[in-house]
């Protein structure tokens, strides 16, 4: 007797196959998913960390052209919360333009933020989660420096703006100081 010999699959061979290759297929997708997602939020924390370096890099650019302004009427005020004088400030197009900057410590729910509003050339968020800021303002160099807290409504800008800041009640002050304009 003969016995015949089988070729091809069963019905529950093939269903068994097929069963496999979605589940296969589901869990790359969702592995691809989850990629995805951690890539985003990666290049998420690296935009806001460029944005962090390059607005302070940009306030000190914008800070050192300060007092440097062709109209004879800004004038350079400061205070304990706020600063505002005339400077020049990179254009999308790439020039300069004379511009009126205002750095200001802004109250937030998460702080305080520290921001430079450089009307049409933008706005940076310098500093962010604070709980304490204050401008002090360089009036001389001379014997380790003296600084006072207000400049008011000067034709000469002081030599420098200190912004001191606390991250914590408990932390100790840290202070960033921006140099105004080029001088001798």
């Amino acid at each position: 007797m003969r016995t015949r010999r089988r070729t091809g699959f069963t019905l529950l061979e093939v269903m068994v196959a097929l069963v496999v290759g979605a589940v296969v297929i589901l869990g790359a997708r969702a592995l691809l998913d989850g990629l995805s997602l951690h890539s985003e939020r990666v290049r998420s924390l690296a935009r806001s960390a460029d944005a962090e370096a390059n607005a302070e890099h940009v306030l000190r650019s914008v800070v050192l052209r300060g007092g440097l302004a062709s109209d004879s009427a800004a004038r350079f005020d400061g205070t304990p919360e706020q600063a505002r004088f005339a400077s020049w400030c990179d254009m999308a197009g790439g020039w300069q333009e004379q511009c009126e900057v205002k750095l200001v410590s802004e109250p937030h729910d998460d702080g305080i933020s520290v921001v430079a509003d450089l009307g049409e050339a933008g706005r940076l968020e310098v500093a962010r989660h604070l709980d304490a800021t204050t401008f002090r303002y360089l009036a001389s160099a001379s014997d380790g420096g003296h600084w006072v807290e207000r400049w008011e409504r000067a034709i000469t800008p002081p030599l420098a703006i200190g912004l001191i800041t606390k991250a914590t009640p408990e932390a100790r002050p840290d202070t960033m100081i921006l140099r105004l304009g080029e001088r001798d």
